[in-house]
């Protein structure tokens, strides 16, 4: 007999190009953490997963992240983290917590030693701060991990608002679940801690927060809350200094003052009126800041006429002195009228 043997070869095809998938942009909350998700693939030939080094930097070359502590810039030493199994090709990176300067753009790059260096330049990241504004729905997302589906835990937010919950399986038996917060902010709550609480079977609790940054308009539905203060009076042909103030946020970066007339007459916090008169119309201040604007009320002068009211009282005085000499009274006794004088 005649006996073949086969032999049946089998291959997997090696990737030949270096790539990645990462966001154009991601966003986050102020002072919270941020995640960057990232997967990347490179030329297979026999590496080893502890062979490469993960960076990431800036257009400029400033490692955001490195391995090696020492050469992570200073700005983001300590804040940020590799997320990622390498050995899955996940490169994501966590900033925590987030600086208004942490802008990037942001690249990945794998480093070989003595073999290939290279980075991900076609695929860059952006980030950028996220705000919840106010009087509009903002949500909230808080995640724990278990390993027991039959009695998950609860989780129970401090604010109010619609909450939606799931569970996602994950590997060797873990599960995640998640809680979505759905509510409107309000003035009141910023700065507050948005707190998240899973409470485990047993009687387990894990809790962590969230400081919320609402953004609002200055006053815009309460624009007489746009003060102006200014001295109580002014004496007539005198300057008057106002003062111009708001609480909003972000704060106003610009102040307008306009007459009753809708003309403006001056921009900034302060504003002199030269040479008053009873005539000085009414002024009030229009805060502005990137939200809109807020108003508040004309602010009338209260102007001292002195010479005007002394010719008065001069009057007054002499009519006084004439009705007491025809009467014969001794107007000795009332010289103290004729030094009256207004303060």
């Amino acid at each position: 007999e005649k006996m073949e043997t086969f032999l049946l070869l089998t291959c997997t095809r090696p990737e030949t190009s270096w790539s990645a998938e990462i966001p154009e942009t991601v966003s986050g909350l102020l002072g919270s953490c941020i995640v960057i998700p990232c997967s990347f693939t490179y030329p297979t030939h026999n590496l080893k997963t502890s062979e490469i080094i993960a960076i990431w930097h800036t257009d400029s070359r400033e490692n955001i992240y490195h391995p090696e502590k020492s050469k992570v810039d200073a700005k983001y030493k300590g804040r940020t983290r590799l997320l990622g199994d390498l050995s899955h090709r996940n490169c994501s990176l966590k900033i925590e917590p987030l600086k208004r300067s942490d802008k990037g753009p942001y690249t990945f790059r794998v480093e070989i030693e003595d073999k290939d260096k290279y980075s991900f330049k076609n695929s860059r990241v952006t980030a950028f701060e996220r705000v919840i504004s106010l009087n509009r729905l903002a949500q909230a997302t808080c995640s724990v991990s278990h390993s027991c589906p039959a009695n998950p835990p609860i989780i129970t937010w401090s604010h109010s608002g619609a909450t939606v919950t799931h569970s996602e399986h994950l590997t060797n038996g873990e599960w995640r679940m998640t809680s979505s917060l759905t509510f409107t902010p309000t003035r009141a709550d910023h700065k507050v801690r948005l707190y998240c609480t899973a409470s485990y079977s047993g009687g387990k609790k894990v809790r962590t927060y969230q400081t919320l940054l609402v953004k609002c308009k200055p006053w815009k539905d309460a624009p007489e809350d746009v003060r102006v203060e200014s001295v109580p009076e002014v004496r007539e042909g005198e300057s008057a200094l106002l003062n111009c103030s708001s609480d909003s946020n972000p704060p106003a970066y610009s102040y307008q003052w306009y007459n009753v007339n809708g003309i403006l007459q001056s921009e900034g916090h302060s504003f002199t009126q030269e040479k008053v008169s009873r005539s000085t119309q009414p002024l009030y201040c229009t805060a502005i800041n990137t939200e809109g604007q807020g108003s508040s009320r004309p602010a009338v002068l209260n102007v001292v006429c002195e010479w005007e009211f002394n010719k008065i009282c001069l009057l007054f005085d002499i009519l006084f002195r004439n009705v007491q000499e025809s009467l014969g009274i001794n107007t000795q006794k009332h010289e103290f009228l004729s030094s009256h004088s207004v303060i």
